[in-house]
């Protein structure tokens, strides 16, 4: 049974070695991962709508019921932003060194879920700004 365990544990270590270099393989040659830029490119461009949509609506009061689209925007983007700022520090150059791109792929593991959490922040935000929307349109 222990020897088991002690295989286990040896798979474990060589798939999470393995996911490293893929990921420092990736930030050597483009300089972040294609998840990275992905997720930059979908959080800049959800940024600049909720701009947009903003300066189309007039600035947000101090009360959340004067322009609830208008305020949901804002803290979207104050949202993107966070975000784009915590992938931009995952990002590396491309051509960098190999240790530093190990570095940056061990700090995209480690950063992974503070990482998600905004996704899934910035995910709630669209969703709340497209029921308002919607519901601005009855």
């Amino acid at each position: 049974m222990e020897a088991l365990g002690v295989a286990a544990f040896a798979i474990q270590i060589v798939d999470f070695g393995a996911k490293i270099l893929s990921k420092a393989n990736e930030i050597t040659r483009r300089g972040k991962t294609i998840d990275q830029k992905a997720l930059t490119d979908i959080t800049q461009d959800l940024e600049k709508a909720c701009k947009n949509l903003g300066q189309s609506l007039g600035p947000a009061g101090h009360d959340p019921d004067d322009n609830p689209i208008a305020n949901l925007g804002i803290e979207c983007q104050a949202v993107a932003a966070e975000l784009l700022t915590a992938l931009k520090k995952l990002s590396g150059v491309v051509g960098q060194s190999k240790w530093r791109s190990f570095r940056q792929a061990m700090l995209t593991i480690w950063r992974a879920e503070h990482i998600e959490v905004l996704e899934r922040r910035l995910d709630g935000f669209r969703q709340q700004l497209i029921l308002r929307m919607l519901e601005s349109l009855r």
